[in-house]
C-alpha cells in the first residue's frame, strides 16, 4: 500500500503502532520517505529497528526476536530528538536522532528505495502526529486471548494402556489436541518433571 504524498513540514513528534507477525529476517514493512522507517534484521539480526532521521541508522531496537511467527504489537515514538519503541506494549529501546521533516509517500509492506515487498503479516497500522504516553501503547498493546472453555484431549501412548512396568527407564508418551492449541505436554512423577 502507498499513500499519495504527506506533508512533514510541521512534523514535531509522531508514533507508529501495528501489529506485525513474520518468520523473516530481513524486510521493512514500515517506509516513510525513505527517511522514516522500521525494519527488521538492518541493525541487529531478527530485531526490529525504527528510525526517522534518513542516514545515521542510529534507531531504536528492539531487545526481543520479532520474527518467531507470533503476532507482537509494535509501536514507535519520536520526538524532535528523541526515541522510543515497544514490543509488545513493553519499553525496549531508545535513541536519540533528529526527526526528518521531509514530506513523502508511505509504503506500508514496501521498501521506498528498491521496491521490495515485505513478505509478512501486518495490522491496525497507524501513524499519529504526536508521541503517545506509555499508558496509550500499553492500551494499543493489551490484547485478551480468547477464553477456552474446552478442556484439551489426552491419550497416553506409551506403554499401552493395562500394562505393568517396571525397571530404570520406561518410555511414557502421549498425544494431545485442543480446540486452540497445545504448547506442549509435560510428564511428572512425584511432582517432579519427567
Amino acid at each position: 500500500v502507498t499513500t499519495p504524498s504527506i506533508s512533514a513540514a510541521s512534523l514535531v513528534a509522531l508514533t507508529y503502532s501495528f501489529w506485525i507477525k513474520t518468520t523473516t529476517t530481513t524486510g521493512i514493512p514500515l517506509d516513510w520517505n525513505a527517511t522514516r522507517f522500521c525494519r527488521i534484521g538492518g541493525v541487529t539480526a531478527n530485531k526490529l529497528n525504527c528510525a526517522v532521521d534518513g542516514g545515521s541508522f542510529g534507531s531504536a531496537t528492539t531487545a526481543s526476536n520479532v520474527n518467531n511467527g507470533a503476532w507482537h504489537h509494535i509501536a514507535f515514538t519520536s520526538t524532535s530528538n528523541s526515541q522510543i519503541i515497544y514490543f509488545d506494549g513493553i519499553q525496549e529501546g531508545t535513541a536519540s536522532e533528529t526527526l526528518d521533516t521531509g514530506s513523502g509517500v508511505v509504503n506500508i509492506g514496501r521498501n521506498t528505495l528498491n521496491q521490495q515487498y515485505f513478505n509478512s503479516l501486518l495490522d491496525d497500522l497507524r501513524i499519529y502526529n504526536r508521541a503517545l504516553s506509555a499508558s496509550e501503547i500499553q492500551t494499543l498493546a493489551a490484547v485478551t486471548p480468547p477464553s477456552d472453555t474446552t478442556p484439551p484431549t489426552i491419550s497416553l501412548t506409551a506403554p499401552p494402556a493395562g500394562s505393568t512396568v517396571s525397571g530404570a527407564s520406561v518410555t511414557v508418551s502421549a498425544n494431545a489436541s485442543d480446540n486452540i492449541g497445545v504448547a506442549g505436554v509435560q510428564f511428572k512423577l512425584d511432582g517432579v518433571n519427567l
